[in-house]
């Protein structure tokens, strides 16, 4: 070993035991916060009973402690650095380093920070001359890491370092005693990663029943009930986002036996957890390794994001809606490893998904599409194309058998198009709060912050596409340009409501950029800020309650602060109307109608859908022939809104609006839930 390299070694070994000398100087600057001394001078410390020479004498011990360490540590740093092998150094450091992490976590865990890390270096620098030959088989490590934590937090008490510190341990100590080889690989790749992936993600879903969302599980459950009862998707019932995710799940559960809300939504879920194979499997297919994909979708379940529709913060992968993405996901999966393999099979298998994720959800299809085209003109096979236009010809078929063909190009291409001006809720802005930085070099600081990092990713696969594109040099670059047209393309969700679909592709296309790149993979661990999903992992696994401030609903929880008003509906409709008669919804709640088993008497399941002229006219007629709709339903607070972006339904179907008011007659409101009776017979 040369000299340089053995000085490069020992200087970082010393800056880790000065890492490490200063978490003891913290966790001992503990112990100074006393009460104030007797006859101790009158002053803001005296005046909260505080020993007022505390502050000093810590700061007198993280000065000295560290330096006294590190000057110790001469010697043993630098016969360890003369024979070590690599692995063991950057083991050792990072031993050392890990007391620095705990005493920021909890400055109070005394006996874990002065025993444990120089303990673990002690040994490793024991077994500093054993090669155990890492390879990336070795990132199996991390999905082991984590299942020992998930056991460890179920079945013990310890804090969540100490879970960590255990799990890793565990870990690294196994491999030292053997080299992993994982065999076969194709089990590891196809089943034990996308099962851990699903696993894993299940452990934040919260304990009990599901939960019931009135607005938007009435998008599915209300299409399905109306197709039990025979009516035809896009004939007489319009499915919003895409005929599997808006009805025909719901149904195919419905014939299947589950009719109470919570089956129905349990069903649901259960489709739902098998997004993070989805992100897996597309990540497998750009990468083509499995390896990389499941560090993807770890990278894809922590970065969290503000600044977009959602209240909260949200993960990347809690960003898409899970049913509509999943097929759509697949599809970039497999359209991406048929131009890295130049694979016709895996660009058919990809033109069939896109079909279906089209008819799942019409946007996440048309993502799908595109990735599919751009595939098929990279890898110039353009039986891609053929398989497209085969695949799409069969739902076609079956919708032109059961009548309902006309309906669905007159919904796709006639009436859905025109609702990006109902729906469209603002324009795309730097955040105002980040106005200081928006000069060079001070923009470099917030780009990367929650709520700016979403669309810094997007500008950047933008820009790294394009220029793809222009240089191609390979397969692999084949496979992150179609994955980065996908990226661009789903930027519409955000035209479309302010959505950010892309994060997740966006994410994986910067780690497959990212792998060679030390520098690069570093900030992807930052942004992916493991310590504190670490301890939400944890917290997640202990958490025995159901979420608060909910009740048991038919199977399911419901939010407390609905309960009234579906009391108050509930009184209404099953006292107010006979068994064959309907209501009208003019407030944007589908869901009555499956809940309440009631008919619905138009196609459309929200107002918005139906805010043209010519639909407004058609409703109106509607509710004019069926004399058995005897009320409308005007008004329900959902979790305090009345109304989608808060705007009237008045404002937004006005001639429906007018027609209610010549024929309906206000007979009902308790607990904000407002019905008007028909006049008449």
């Amino acid at each position: 070993m040369d000299s340089v390299s053995s000085s490069s070694r020992e200087g970082l070994l010393l800056v880790a035991v000065a890492a490490w000398g200063t978490a003891a100087a913290i966790t001992i600057a503990t112990l100074f916060p006393a009460d104030a001394r007797p006859g101790q001078l009158p002053g803001n410390m005296a005046a909260r009973n505080l020993d007022s020479r505390g502050p000093l004498h810590g700061i007198e011990v993280l000065i000295i402690v560290p330096l006294l360490v590190t000057f110790a540590a001469r010697r043993p740093a630098r016969r360890i650095a003369a024979d070590a092998s690599p692995w063991a150094v950057i083991a050792i450091s990072l031993a050392l380093f890990s007391g620095l992490w705990i005493a920021l976590a909890d400055p109070f865990d005394s006996v874990i920070i002065l025993l444990v890390p120089p303990s673990a270096a002690a040994i490793l620098a024991a077994l500093r001359k054993r090669e155990p030959r890492f390879t990336s088989h070795d990132i199996i490590l991390v999905p082991a890491a984590l299942a020992i934590v998930v056991l460890l937090a179920k079945i013990t008490a310890f804090s969540f370092v100490q879970i960590v510190l255990i799990a890793t341990a565990i870990v690294v100590a196994a491999r030292l005693i053997i080299n992993i080889r994982p065999r076969p690989r194709w089990l590891l790749a196809y089943v034990v990663y996308p099962l851990f992936a699903v696993a894993l993600l299940s452990v934040f879903r919260p304990p009990g029943p599901p939960l019931i969302n009135l607005f938007e599980d009435g998008h599915s459950l209300m299409p399905a009930s109306e197709m039990l009862h025979g009516k035809r998707a896009y004939r007489d019932i319009v499915p919003g986002h895409g005929l599997i995710s808006d009805g025909l799940l719901d149904f195919v559960a419905m014939k299947l036996g589950a009719r109470e809300v919570g089956t129905l939504l349990w069903f649901r879920d259960s489709v739902s957890a098998l997004l993070p194979a989805a992100v897996y499997f597309a990540a497998l297919g750009v990468t083509g390794s499995a390896d990389a994909a499941i560090l993807i979708v770890l990278l894809c379940a922590s970065v969290t994001i503000t600044g977009t529709p959602w209240a909260k913060p949200v993960t990347a992968l809690a960003s898409i809606p899970p049913i509509r993405a999943i097929p759509s996901l697949l599809a970039l999966g497999a359209a991406a490893a048929g131009v890295r393999m130049r694979s016709r099979r895996w660009l058919i298998v990809a033109a069939v998904l896109a079909v279906i994720a089209y008819f799942t959800s019409v946007d996440f299809g048309v993502y799908a599409v595109v990735a599919v085209i751009v595939a098929a003109i990279l890898a110039r096979d353009f039986r891609a194309l053929l398989a497209l236009a085969i695949s799409a010809a069969i739902p076609l078929l079956v919708l032109l058998v059961i009548g309902a063909l006309p309906a669905f190009f007159r919904v796709t291409f006639v009436e859905t198009p025109p609702l990006i001006d109902a729906y469209a809720i603002g324009y795309f802005f730097f955040p105002t709060q980040f106005a200081s930085q928006q000069g060079f070099p001070e923009i470099l600081g917030g780009l990367f912050q929650s709520r700016t990092l979403w669309f810094v990713l997007w500008f950047a696969v933008l820009i790294g596409t394009a220029a793809a594109i222009a240089i191609r040099r390979g397969r692999r670059a084949d496979a992150m340009i179609v994955a980065g047209c996908w990226t661009i393309v789903a930027a519409l969700s955000f035209a479309e409501r302010t959505n950010v679909y892309f994060l997740p592709v966006a994410l994986i296309v910067a780690a497959t950029w990212a792998r060679r790149k030390p520098w690069a993979i570093l900030a992807l661990i930052v942004l992916a800020t493991p310590t504190a999903q670490l301890a939400q992992l944890v917290a997640a696994v202990r958490q025995k309650a159901p979420p608060p401030a909910t009740i048991p609903y038919r199977g399911a929880l419901l939010r407390a602060d609905n309960v009234p008003t579906l009391a108050a509906a509930d009184a209404f409709i099953n006292h107010a109307l006979r068994s064959d008669e309907t209501f009208f919804d003019f407030a944007n709640m589908p869901v009555l109608y499956s809940l309440f088993n009631r008919r619905c008497p138009i196609r459309q399941y929200e107002t918005p859908f139906y805010e043209t002229e010519t639909l407004q006219r058609e409703v109106i007629a509607r509710l004019e022939a069926d004399r058995s709709v005897r009320a409308a339903l005007m008004q329900f607070p959902n979790e305090g809104a009345v109304a989608i972006d808060g705007i009237p339904n008045a404002v937004r179907a006005p001639l429906v609006h007018s027609y209610l008011r010549a024929h309906f007659r206000p007979a009902y409101e308790r607990n904000g839930v407002i019905f008007w009776v028909r006049y008449g017979p």
